[in-house]
């Protein structure tokens, strides 16, 4: 049960990870742009 538990949260956690990423670089492009 804990095991499990973990490796949902670790899963959720690079989810979460990788739309944060997202989300910084579409930022940067457009401050890079209106620049």
């Amino acid at each position: 049960m804990y095991k499990s538990g973990y490796e949902l949260y670790i899963s959720d956690f690079s989810t979460a990870t990788k739309k944060i990423e997202k989300i910084f670089y579409s930022s940067l492009k457009r401050l890079k742009t209106s620049d």
